[in-house]
């Protein structure tokens, strides 16, 4: 199967398309039942561990992406490619993903047609970012809201995310 991502723009509204059809982001809200994706870039595992372990518990269907693990791959997911991920946010596959210390060029893309499709991308200070930052969750606006809430009790994240 081949997935075509074009985006349009007509009278001041841009657009994403999967294959011809307008795409729009998951509208679940619920994070027992939210599919979130989760990684960090490879070196950072043991700065995010206790954030890790605290995702893993209240997010059910949290999908993660583990360096480690390189050799396990999802069946749906594959490695975790970041701009496959936004795409796959973008189209409502999964409902929302927290990505640290990652990189501008596994951002730009992907993050441009989860954001025309209707995604919210934030940095850990909860504010509009850039694909500089290099820490990025996306989702719905109020699915991202309650991710924070579960991560809001991180002080060695907040404190990491002031730097």
């Amino acid at each position: 199967m081949v997935w075509l991502w074009q985006r349009a723009k007509k009278s001041f509204v841009i657009q994403s398309f999967l294959n011809g059809q307008p795409i729009a982001i998951s509208t679940n809200h619920d994070p027992a039942t939210a599919v979130v994706t989760y990684s960090i870039y490879p070196g950072h595992e043991k700065e995010f561990a206790a954030l890790e372990a605290k995702l893993i518990l209240a997010l059910p269907a949290l999908k993660h992406f583990n360096s480690l693990d390189w050799h396990q791959l999802d069946p749906i997911f594959g490695r975790g490619s970041m701009a496959a991920e936004f795409c796959y946010l973008a189209c409502g596959r999964i409902d929302g993903l927290v990505r640290l210390k990652q990189k501008p060029w596994d951002v730009a893309a992907g993050s441009i047609i989860a954001a025309e499709a209707g995604a919210t991308m934030t940095n850990l200070r909860q504010q509009p970012c850039s694909v500089y930052e290099g820490d990025y969750l996306a989702a719905n606006p109020s699915l991202l809201k309650k991710i924070f809430q579960i991560i809001s009790n991180h002080e060695r994240l907040l404190r990491l995310a002031k730097n």
